[in-house]
């Protein structure tokens, strides 16, 4: 059986499945909502979309964003 992972947000330490807190959009970067406090980070960079010149000034948001297998 696959375990879901989980995304603990930076804001409020609440934890949330994966597929429920990221959202994709349409540049290839995707954007996270916490399912707890309803905060929201926009445009985090992917691998697919590294050109996109707003992920640079939220990229370390993403390394805030700690998903592990629960």
């Amino acid at each position: 059986m696959r375990k879901e992972p989980f995304v603990i947000c930076p804001s409020c330490h609440g934890q949330g499945p994966l597929s429920e807190s990221l959202t994709a959009q349409s540049n290839q970067n995707v954007i996270f909502t916490c399912a707890h406090c309803h905060a929201t980070i926009k445009n985090i960079e992917t691998s697919k979309g590294k050109e996109s010149s707003h992920a640079l000034r939220y990229g370390y948001f993403f390394s805030a964003l700690i998903i592990r297998l629960l």
